[in-house]
């Protein structure tokens, strides 16, 4: 007799509970999509953060600047070690190489003598920078940005 109460106690109930879940939803207060401000033309990732530029600006996810260069940008890199960000700009034939701070947006190193740079890499341990120009690359130390080598392309 008990399990009968207990199957016409389910079969009365379930309409209610079906109706209940049906108009139950959970709303989210906060809304966590980043509309960007402008079309990315290139993007770098660094951990789980993704950075953009465009012409002469570098932007976060959220659409903050946190980088000028001088003329309009070809390459962004991140530095593995998340400090820092290297930036490769051109206007015509004037080029550009700086390092800039990942955190206060300043310039941490604007590297000269090069003539027509094209790309520009980190190492994996972020202890060296590497731009190629001309038909050399050369090899930077990151703690200060010296020259240590260059190699014939």
């Amino acid at each position: 007799m008990k399990h009968y109460h207990l199957i016409l106690l389910m079969l009365i109930g379930l309409p209610y509970g079906a109706a209940f879940s049906q108009n139950s939803h959970v709303e989210i207060g906060k809304n966590l999509i980043y509309r960007s401000p402008v079309k990315p033309k290139g993007t770098d990732k660094y951990l789980y953060s993704t950075y953009y530029y465009q012409a002469r600006n570098v932007y976060n996810l959220k659409g903050f600047i946190i980088g000028d260069a001088d003329y309009d940008i070809v390459s962004l890199k991140f530095n593995p070690a998340g400090s820092s960000f290297a930036v490769l700009s051109q206007k015509k034939l004037k080029f550009s190489v700086q390092i800039l701070d990942a955190w206060h947006k300043q310039e941490l190193h604007r590297f000269t003598g090069l003539t027509s740079p094209t790309a520009i890499a980190y190492t994996y341990d972020s202890r060296h920078f590497y731009v190629a120009d001309a038909r050399l690359l050369n090899m930077y130390e990151t703690k200060n940005y010296t020259l240590t080598a260059q190699y014939p392309l």
